[in-house]
């Protein structure tokens, strides 16, 4: 609006047809104008999530892909890929809004960078080309003076991990800080008391203990193990710091709710049943399989959790009815409303159900058999390390987030078949041929 007041053109007492016209015109343009004069702010949940925009876009219409078998149209492609991409902070990485005073955040490069994986998953190789070069000169930044706990690093190495940026640099002790953070309960807290403290990045000696801080809870133990296991999979890691990876899978198998609970999961012990720790806690189950595998030789697990019972909590429990008054979705148990947060993370929990996603040392094989060498030119080099070594480590990485199996013989779907919806990433909760195609590119793998 101007800064003063709107006043008509003056005619000088000579009215004449084109006065008339001027002034008729001006009235409709001044109430058009007064609509905006003093607007009606958002109310303050609407502000209070303007900086999760790139999340919402994650867990809203481009999480759909995953879940059933959506095309985006490429009109619709190009606009959400140009809104992407201006949260692009110019320090690095991005922010949860293109508005000015928004700092870089980790948890928002991850959406960000997800949503772009999903988006250039069946884009024309131009349009792949010209928006990862966009997106990969940049650094990733923690939001500055921001908590540091388990989010951050599970955000850090998720990012880094499809980008092809996982240096030695980055993960140096992180390790030590993610077993630090394992609980009595087996389950992991937030962070450990010696990042906590100081509020410094953890930068541990090889023998430095913590302790965690907080109580055992599904989402940081999400974080932590997706993070531990992908480590795994780097080849100059010190494998000295061990996780109770059995401690854990007890804590994660008793999160399932009994029978007169409806099967679901909850996230921390003695709380009530929540439809998103299906993937939290149901979502975990996969990935400590593949760590027991690895520990004890084994190749074959029974269901390590009730899968019939966590699909059924899913239809019963957490869809919530079609009515005149309400158009579906799936909440956090009967008598909540619905949302797309849950609605989001309760399909990739279910997918883990019906799917049982199973690392596979066949496709580990292939893998090693086929992996083609980067062009370390366009790759990110640790300090002194060569090429033999960046080599090794990106296929490791590459292998320990795309070696997994989804066998037809293993898929169990309760209800109808149209139930069954399509297969995420276990270890980064992104549709998995979607997950592949990233990689492909900024691993140069071309088969």
């Amino acid at each position: 609006m101007p800064q003063y007041p709107l006043l008509p053109t003056p005619f000088d007492n000579v009215k004449t047809a084109t006065s008339e016209k001027q002034l008729s015109t001006e009235l409709e343009i001044f109430k058009y104008l007064e609509s905006f004069a003093n607007p009606t702010a958002p109310d303050q949940e609407s502000q209070s999530i303007d900086s999760y925009q790139p999340y919402l876009d994650y867990v809203l219409g481009l999480g759909c892909p995953i879940y059933v078998d959506v095309k985006i149209k490429p009109e619709e492609r190009d606009r959400a890929i140009e809104t992407i991409l201006s949260f692009q902070h110019p320090d690095g990485g991005f922010s949860g809004s293109p508005g000015p005073g928004h700092l870089a955040h980790l948890a928002a490069t991850y959406a960000c960078i997800c949503c772009l994986a999903i988006l250039l998953e069946d884009a024309e190789q131009d349009v792949v080309n010209n928006t990862w070069s966009k997106v990969s000169d940049g650094s990733f930044a923690v939001q500055h003076e921001g908590e540091i706990d388990v989010r951050g690093c599970y955000g850090a190495l998720a990012v880094a991990a499809m980008l092809n940026l996982l240096t030695p640099e980055l993960v140096r002790d992180l390790p030590q800080y993610l077993v630090n953070c394992q609980t009595h309960e087996g389950g992991m807290a937030a962070t450990s008391i010696s990042n906590h403290t100081d509020q410094t990045p953890p930068a541990y000696s090889g023998n430095h203990t913590g302790a965690p801080v907080g109580e055992a809870h599904g989402g940081y133990t999400s974080c932590a193990l997706a993070s531990y296991f992908l480590l795994q999979g780097y080849p100059s890691l010190p494998n000295t710091h061990k996780f109770d990876v059995e401690a854990c899978l007890r804590w994660a198998a008793q999160a399932q709710a009994s029978p007169i609970e409806g099967g679901g999961f909850r996230g921390r012990t003695n709380k009530l049943v929540d439809g998103c720790y299906i993937w939290w806690c149901g979502g975990l189950l996969p990935l400590l399989e593949a760590m027991l595998m690895s520990d004890t030789s084994r190749e074959e697990f029974p269901d390590l959790c009730d899968r019939q019972a966590l699909q059924e909590y899913v239809l019963l429990a957490s869809q919530e009815p079609t009515t005149k008054e309400s158009k579906g979705g799936l909440r956090d148990k009967p008598g909540m409303a619905p949302d797309m947060y849950h609605t989001h993370y309760i399909l990739s929990g279910l997918s883990v159900g019906q799917h049982k996603p199973r690392y596979s040392a066949k496709e580990i094989r292939n893998i090693t058999e086929t992996f083609q060498l980067p062009v370390f030119s366009k790759c990110a080099l640790g300090n002194n390390e060569s090429e033999s070594e960046a080599s090794k480590r990106m296929e490791g990485i590459y292998s320990r987030i795309l070696g997994w199996e989804f066998d037809p013989k293993a898929k169990l779907v309760v209800g109808p078949p149209e139930n069954e919806i399509g297969r995420v990433n276990p270890v980064l909760n992104v549709k998995h041929s979607a997950v592949k195609q990233i990689m492909d590119y900024f691993y140069h793998q071309t088969r």
